[in-house]
């Protein structure tokens, strides 16, 4: 029971001080408001003896002598009337500042537009420079800063395209330049194996160069003194076996080979 009291209080609390909040911004915007301060500040002034009266009453004086003292005030001066003059001329203030805040920023706005820029022309420019130049310059500062800034950016993408196209060069050339060793190469060795062949052929015979070619591959001995292993030596196509230590054993080098696959394609044809 006392605990269900005790939240209902809580509650109550909470609902009065948001009342009292509502009430007390709703008092504020309204005063805050350009209108109605005007116009409380105006019914104070135009009402200042009924206000001074009801500070300053005499101890003597009852509740109802004030009341009826307020009552023949508004009895001299109407309520709703006095209301009305206390609107009409705060709408006469309210004009009235308005149009001397108008008058006041135009005065300043011919001053700084005007007289400051006549004063600048007579005086030294290197020393006072207007703020509408300052802004053009600096605008036209930023737009070169803008365009070096682009300008870089460009320089360095063309310099990393160049780059890459260099190397991408470089590398073409080189791969050229292998190929056209290799083709060289592969010129020059068809060229001996066909000096050789005809060689061989022409001076030993067919069968002969077969004969021995079946021997050395087959790790036979052979002559030293003959005339195909002497050119066969000397083309470097052949070595002497050095795992053996028989006198006339020879072994094919990967030159030799390569010349007995030729050897072998152009016998067969």
């Amino acid at each position: 029971m006392w605990l269900f009291l005790f939240i209902l209080t809580v509650q109550l609390i909470n609902m009065i001080k948001d009342s009292l909040n509502s009430i007390l911004d709703n008092i504020k915007e309204r005063t805050t408001n350009p209108f109605f301060g005007t116009l409380i500040v105006v019914w104070l002034i135009h009402n200042w003896s009924l206000v001074y009266s009801l500070f300053y009453f005499d101890s003597d004086y009852k509740l109802a002598s004030r009341l009826n003292f307020i009552n023949c005030y508004y009895e001299e001066k109407p309520f709703i009337i006095n209301l009305l003059h206390v609107v009409l001329i705060t709408v006469g203030v309210l004009v009235f500042t308005y149009v001397m805040l108008s008058i006041s920023r135009f005065i300043t706005d011919c001053y700084e537009k005007l007289v400051i820029p006549k004063i600048a022309q007579w005086t030294d420019k290197n020393s006072v420079v207007l703020k509408s130049d300052y802004i053009i310059v600096k605008e036209a500062l930023q737009t070169l800063e803008l365009k070096l800034e682009n300008e870089r950016l460009a320089k360095a993408s063309a310099q990393t395209e160049r780059d890459v196209a260099i190397t991408k060069l470089a590398e073409l050339q080189k791969q050229r330049d292998e190929d056209n060793a290799e083709i060289g190469r592969g010129s020059s060795e068809q060229e001996t194996y066909k000096r050789v062949y005809n060689v061989l052929r022409s001076d030993n015979g067919l069968s002969n160069v077969n004969e021995t070619i079946q021997k050395i591959q087959n790790k036979y001995t052979v002559d030293p003194a003959d005339k195909i292993i002497k050119t066969l030596l000397q083309e470097d196509f052949i070595n002497r076996d050095k795992n053996t230590s028989a006198t006339g054993r020879y072994i094919f080098t990967d030159e030799g080979k390569k010349f007995i696959r030729y050897w072998n394609n152009n016998t067969l044809e």
